[in-house]
């Protein structure tokens, strides 16, 4: 956090770094009245100086802000805040409310683009399960076991393998397939509702350091679940039925307080169906607790931006049918693939506006070969600008990346946003 002489603040937040100014002014009581970004409410904070390089910022409600001046040697942990004398020169950095990302490829086998924000890791990607460990079910087709993180791994977004599963107790032979044998070509596992796949499954496995667990939300989702529902119908796959829920929970690891939200989609082939179910969406995100909405914007920028590559997803599709032994007609498969992109879009719409609370924006693209071509968004920030090699930077309505330094060479367009509402 920067003051200056003249009453303002610069806050610098996170990883990535995201800037916000607003206006501050002390008053006689020793209490500084401070005016968010937001436009909140002023609020008052008493001002407590501990040292020549340290003070510590007190709140209405008592919480305390420990602040560091820049350059000093005190240690305040992993949360060191700096601060600049008032009429300080105010160090180089970007300006106010920006988030810049880059694209992104699958490795492995270029299935899908995403952007990422700079200085952030893509681990992961295209899975390729071994019918001996983990059933021929499994093996038909590519799984994505793919994590979207910050350089402390604390920020994350992911995606778990769609696993087939088979209860064997449906059919009396529970006693011969333990759990996580192979039975029927999946792997022996119990049916659960998603929310018990969830805490028993995807919990356990992804946070096994977790202390302190505790649920702070539970939610259905049928219309992710509906979403589901017409792809089975679209595939032929009659009598399942397809639940979808959310969870939140609170934990924490290795130090840090965080909450995380955890999605899955259970499909059941119901009693005719010998105990075959499986998870057909299994992703979430986590944040420490105390930064979580912000970094909730951040993460699901990079979600709404994921495109698949209509090459691999052609091929993946006749490439399971084969190795299912479904013979399915050359003019059904490219109207199944259709079908298969507008799901997959619907699916993703969905699953942000649970993860991320958010609805997605959607804009005009500045390079697109029409006037018509339309990009989807986040609608956390007020403007949207895309550089011809892909990144995006979203900002705050006074930036302009031509006066940026480090991004007026890049070309960026601004990415006009679309409002149906407004349109005849």
């Amino acid at each position: 956090i920067e003051f200056d002489a003249g009453g303002t603040y610069t806050l610098r937040v996170g990883e990535p770094e995201m800037v916000f100014t607003g206006t501050f002014r002390l008053n006689p009581d020793g209490t500084a009245t401070f005016v968010l970004p937001n436009d909140d409410e002023p609020g008052n904070l008493s001002i407590h100086r501990i040292d020549a390089d340290t003070i510590d910022l007190v709140d209405e409600e008592g919480a305390t802000y420990h602040i560091v001046r820049q350059g000093s040697t005190a240690e305040v942990g992993t949360h060191s805040i700096t601060v600049v004398r008032p009429g300080g020169q105010r160090p180089p950095g970007p300006e106010p409310q920006r988030l810049r990302l880059e694209p992104r490829r699958e490795a492995r086998e270029q299935a899908f683009t995403i952007l990422v924000p700079k200085g952030w890791a893509l681990d992961g990607g295209v899975l390729r399960l071994p019918a001996q460990t983990y059933g021929a079910r499994n093996a038909a087709s590519a799984n994505i076991d793919v994590s979207l993180h910050d350089p402390q791994g604390r920020a994350m977004l992911w995606s778990y393998p769609m696993l087939v599963y088979c209860d064997a107790s449906a059919t009396g032979t529970a006693a011969q397939f333990p759990v996580g044998t192979i039975c029927d070509g999946a792997i022996s596992l119990m049916k659960m509702d998603p929310g018990a796949y969830v805490s028993q499954v995807l919990f356990t496995k992804l946070r096994p350091k977790a202390q302190n667990a505790k649920l702070v939300d539970q939610t259905e989702l049928p219309d992710l679940a509906s979403i589901q529902e017409n792809i089975d119908q679209m595939m032929g796959m009659e009598g399942f039925t397809v639940t979808a829920a959310m969870h939140t929970v609170e934990y924490d690891e290795d130090g840090v307080h965080y909450r995380e939200r955890l999605l899955a989609v259970v499909d059941d082939s119901g009693p005719a169906g010998n105990g075959i179910w499986r998870v057909t969406q299994a992703v979430g995100m986590r944040a420490p607790a105390a930064d979580f909405d912000r970094l909730s914007a951040v993460l699901g920028a990079s979600w709404i931006s994921l495109q698949w590559n209509p090459a691999w997803r052609d091929r993946e599709m006749r490439q399971t049918f084969q190795n299912l032994g479904v013979q399915v007609p050359a003019g059904d498969l490219e109207h199944l693939a259709v079908l298969d992109q507008d799901a997959t879009v619907n699916t993703a719409d969905e699953i942000f506006l649970a993860l991320f609370d958010e609805a997605p924006g959607v804009y005009s693209d500045p390079f697109g070969k029409d006037d018509d071509a339309e990009i989807m968004g986040s609608s956390y920030w007020q403007r949207r600008w895309q550089a011809p090699t892909g990144e995006v930077i979203y900002s705050g309505a006074g930036y302009d990346p031509a006066k940026d330094p480090d991004a007026k060479a890049a070309g960026f367009k601004a990415c006009p946003a679309i409002d149906f509402a407004a349109e005849p």
